[in-house]
């Protein structure tokens, strides 16, 4: 007699009937229909469910549910109103010891909607939803339910087959706040004005207001860095001046907060569901351009009770609850004779002037031979923050007093014309003659560059620089270090040793004007383009890899110029540029929750004239995006045909891999179709063709 083998390769073989268990915790009598739901879900998944009404035991309660519980693979929690029965030899509810007792199983929580919750139910609750380990969600009734628990299972099983190991943290992404270049001076009486407001109860939404440079985003980000003082859980800042579309100021909100989507899943649902019972601070810096997203804002405030904003604006967002607050310049010194120099040193703008000065020049001080030309300067400058750390950063090669003379001619120039922007205000005019004049005092290879890297919508790399600016390696370098040493441009985040780069939105703003005034626009978007078709064609295989983190974060930092260049593609009637800076991303698009924009952009694609035109291998592989699209949003009767034609268009071809993709996403449609639900079903990963 043969026996049988326990295990192989030291895992354990288990008979066709032992499935996954689900142990389904919640009180019985006030969710009798939740509970059904849960278990339909469960069993449509093909796995099994473990609930304690499912078989009558000679056992007590608590021993039965324990013995369910240890032999249970996941645990899922629904709750409601009602803690739950305490026997009188125990401390705590059966409700409450079964969440104990999961251990390190994986915890899917599911919170139904209502305001009535027993106390000891919501002391457990806010334990549970600051466990890291546990997914946190609400649900408005039966139907909801069953569709979160079956998808959330489908998720559950994807990360743990990804990973070989138990699923990543649930958890919220830590604070990173962008560290200032200088020490925010002068703005004491804002800073307590706003962190009042922000302590006050039922502030929801505070809108710091003020012109280009006058400092908002240094403001917020004192504001955020004191944030732990006013009792927030955490706060996140939210950079949006590379935001094009309203629409997509939630999904930016969430890639900072660390919420991603699967699937067709929304991120703005997504995000109320992650920050419903949290008490954070969401600061939204650059929000003047995006002011339609303010009704998408109010629905996040009103479904979010614990979330606060802090917005920077040049203009009110005008919804009900707003709190205003408007930034003034830096007081600067009056002008009067004779100069005190201890007083002209306690000034706001002369201090910020001070501090900038030192960091082109160590060891610079105010003294009785600058201070009056210091302080005429910050006058001059009408102490913008922005104008007097550009003026300060050509110390470097210039005396104060020539400094003075320099900029006071453009400044009165720009202050006297009758044409061009005269309309703007003179504090806006201040700062664009200052942005003229670091302009003009820069070499011609460093305008060039400064002018073509408005192009880029947020950050970009030393890379995208030389294939921008079309030079090569060595002269970018020198390039990007003097606008540094000039303040024009600053550094970010790095992934690894790899710096990125930006520019104030009101540097990129002129910049632009440059680049077309240069005739060069249209030939750096065209480099830009390229630049970005050869990063997807690399970066989207690499997303099956080991490092497919670190390229989907990378993909996260050039998505709001990937959105440009594939609209410019669209309008331009490209389809074959659509194709190449999408399909070789699918993995990216489906795990970012971006599915449903990226099929539209394929549709668009497939009806642009030029799509009649494609080579045979990019109309193939077009149809494999439009289908596989379809697919993973369950839309299987319109994915089939488009699948069917790859099939036969590659019968034959050079391309085995696109047809071998073709044949598993036609076979999952197919098999999706006939016997399995949506959420289910496997997603098959993109073709490797990264380039039609």
């Amino acid at each position: 007699m043969v026996e049988p083998a326990a295990n192989s390769g030291g895992r354990t073989i288990r008979t066709p009937d032992r499935r996954l268990r689900v142990f389904v915790s919640s009180t019985l009598s006030k969710l009798t229909e939740e509970r059904q739901a849960a278990r339909d879900a469960i069993i449509r998944m093909r796995m099994t469910p473990v609930m304690f009404e499912l078989g009558a035991r000679p056992h007590s309660p608590r021993t039965l549910y324990r013995a369910y519980l240890a032999q249970s693979d996941v645990f899922v929690g629904i709750y409601w109103q009602k803690y739950g029965w305490v026997a009188p030899s125990e401390t705590s509810s059966g409700l409450e010891d079964e969440y104990l007792l999961s251990g390190d199983r994986p915890r899917l929580i599911y919170v139904k909607d209502g305001n009535e919750r027993e106390p000891r139910l919501a002391s457990l609750l806010a334990r549970i939803r600051d466990d890291d380990r546990a997914a946190y969600k609400h649900f408005t009734d039966a139907t909801e339910l069953g569709e979160l628990v079956a998808y959330d299972l489908a998720v559950l099983l994807s990360e743990r087959f990804a990973a070989g190991a138990s699923p990543g943290t649930t958890d919220l992404r830590p604070v990173e706040l962008p560290a200032p270049a200088t020490e925010i001076v002068g703005r004491d009486a804002e800073i307590a004005t706003i962190g009042e407001l922000l302590r006050r109860p039922g502030v929801r939404l505070v809108t710091l207001l003020g012109a280009g440079g006058v400092g908002k985003t240094r403001l917020a980000l004192a504001i955020a860095s004191a944030a732990a003082a006013i009792a927030f859980e955490r706060v996140w800042f939210v950079d949006l001046a590379a935001v094009n579309e309203p629409g997509l100021v939630l999904e930016a909100i969430g890639r900072a907060v660390g919420v991603q989507a699967e699937g067709a899943a929304s991120i703005p649902d997504l995000l109320i569901d992650r920050l419903r019972d949290r008490h954070v601070l969401l600061v939204l810096d650059n929000l003047e351009h995006l002011t339609d997203a303010a009704l998408e804002l109010a629905r996040l405030l009103a479904a979010c009770p614990g979330v606060t904003t802090l917005v920077t604006s040049r203009t009110a967002l005008r919804i009900r609850g707003e709190h205003e607050v408007s930034l003034a310049p830096l007081d600067v010194p009056p002008a009067k004779e004779p100069v005190d120099v201890a007083a002209v040193g306690r000034t706001a703008a002369v201090v910020l002037f001070v501090q900038c000065a030192r960091r082109v020049v160590p060891g610079f001080a105010l003294d009785g031979e600058n201070a009056a030309v210091i302080a005429e300067l910050c006058r001059r400058l009408d102490g913008l923050p922005l104008a007097i750390e550009l003026a300060a950063a050509q110390l470097r090669v210039m005396t104060p007093a020539a400094l003075l003379r320099r900029i006071g001619d453009r400044l009165d120039r720009s202050l006297d014309m009758t044409t061009g922007s005269v309309d703007l205000p003179a504090r806006q005019r201040t700062l664009r003659a200052t942005l003229e004049w670091s302009y003009a005092l820069l070499p011609e290879p460093e305008r060039a560059l400064l002018a073509r890297l408005s192009v880029f919508a947020g950050s970009w790399t030393v890379d995208g620089a030389q294939a921008v600016g079309g030079l090569d390696e060595d002269e970018v370098l020198n390039a990007l270090s003097s606008l540094l040493v000039h303040s024009l441009i600053s550094t970010q985040h790095h992934y690894g040793n790899e710096p990125r780069f930006t520019m104030l939105d009101a540097v990129r703003v002129y910049s632009a004007e440059q680049l077309r005034d240069r005739g060069d626009q249209p030939a750096c978007l065209a480099r830009l383009d390229t630049c970005l078709r050869d990063f997807v064609a690399t970066a989207g295989p690499k997303l099956r890899g080991p490092d497919n983190r670190e390229r989907a974060d990378r993909i996260s930092d050039e998505l709001n110029d990937l959105r440009r260049a594939i609209g410019r593609a669209l309008a331009a009637n490209d389809s074959e540029t659509v194709i190449a800076l999408t399909a070789p991303a699918y993995t990216y698009w489906w795990s970012h929750g971006l599915l449903i924009e990226m099929r539209d952009v394929a549709e668009q694609a497939a009806a642009l004239p030029s799509a009649a035109h494609l080579p045979s291998a990019a109309v193939a592989l077009l149809r494999w995006a439009r289908g596989m699209f379809r697919v993973a949003i369950g839309q299987l009767d319109e994915a089939q045909p488009l699948l069917q034609q790859v099939l036969t268009a590659t019968e034959a071809g050079p391309d085995p891999g696109l047809r071998a993709h073709a044949l598993v996403s036609h076979l999952c449609s197919l098999r999706a179709g006939s016997s399995l639900s949506r959420t289910e079903m496997p997603l098959p990963r993109p073709p490797c063709t990264a380039r039609a």
